[in-house]
Formats: structure tokens, sequence, C-alpha cells
């Protein structure tokens, strides 16, 4: 891979004309391969460093195949500069995704392509939650829960403590946020 400059000359006892030719050699598979791996809701981003050898300046469009992975849409690289292009993978539900980043040199049709794979992992906590409350009397607790994605969605509500308890699923339109109320009733005193 690489770019390959050449001249033609053609010249007979009439004319001369020379030609400047030069030949771009993509690589037929990927540079380089990144794996992402990150609990859903959290971003990871990786700086992927492009190196600019030549004595131009790079403008490079940049393509990113697959689901939530994110960066800039244009690069600049000076002559002989190395510039980090920050990739960011975020997913919103536990999946494990392919891709390619493509990085494409507008002056000569170079090509810097990437493989990507992206993990998404059980999600952490939203929130750590204290409710403060008295025994025997029932404390009411608003919880937002958010719909991060494109279609409705219905959750089923459980817990591990008999003391707590509510409605039994909730339903959420895309894109929305909805209060849950958490009805608390403690039996006895202490933390649970």
């Amino acid at each position: 891979p690489g770019r390959y400059p050449c001249k033609i000359l053609l010249t007979s006892r009439y004319d001369v004309r020379l030609y400047c030719i030069e030949g771009v050699v993509n690589e037929e598979r990927p540079e380089a391969r990144f794996d992402f791996e990150t609990p859903a809701f959290e971003a990871l981003t990786q700086n992927i460093p492009i190196n600019n050898e030549t004595k131009n300046e790079w403008k490079c469009q940049v393509t990113i195949e697959g689901e939530w992975f994110h960066g800039p849409p244009i690069l600049y690289v000076g002559p002989g500069e190395t510039v980090d292009y920050p990739l960011t993978f975020k997913p919103i539900l536990e999946c494990e995704i392919m891709g390619r980043l493509i990085l494409q040199n507008e002056a000569d049709g170079m090509e810097h392509i990437f493989d990507i794979k992206g993990i998404g992992k059980r999600p952490l906590a939203l929130e750590y939650i204290t409710v403060d409350c008295q025994v025997g009397e029932v404390t009411n607790k608003h919880i937002i829960v958010p719909n991060y994605t494109p279609s409705i969605l219905t959750f089923k509500v459980s817990s591990d403590l008999p003391i707590v308890w509510g409605n039994p699923d909730i339903t959420i339109d895309p894109d929305n946020t909805v209060p849950y109320i958490l009805h608390v009733c403690p039996w006895k005193r202490g933390i649970f």
C-alpha cells in the first residue's frame, strides 16, 4: 500500500508530451482492530493515532460503520504530524457490535481502515438511592426511569426486599422519562 508517482514521456518528430501519473494502493485488510468493552450507558473513548509522513496536509472524511460508535466526521492531519482520532463507543444495552472505521484522505484517495468491535456489558446502577423512613409507616420515593432507545419499553419491576413494593411494571415512550413510585414500609429499625 502507498502512493506511487511516475512520469511518462511521449516523443515524436513533431511533439513532446509528459504525463504525470500517481498510483494509489489501499491495503486490502484493515490496518488494526480495536476492541471496546464497557457497561451499557457508559461511554468509552479510544484515541487512534493517524500519522501523516507526507509533505501535504491531509483532510480525511470519516465513515463509521457500527451502531453506537461515534466520532468527528472530518480529521485534519498536518504534514509530518500524528493526530489522534477520538472514537467513542456508548452502547445502550448489552450487545456485541462489529464495525469499521474508515478515514479517506481527500487529497490522494488513500484509506485508513480499522476493524472495530464493541461489547456492551451489563449496565452499572443508574443511581444509588437512600430512603429514610419510620418503622411501620409507608414512605414513597419517586424514581425517574429513562428510556434512551427509539422504541417503547415495558419494564417488569421486582425487589429482593419484602418491605419494598410498587406497580409490577412500567411503560416508557421512546426518548422519554417516567417517574416510578416506590413504597417502603420497614418492620423494624436498621439499614436494609
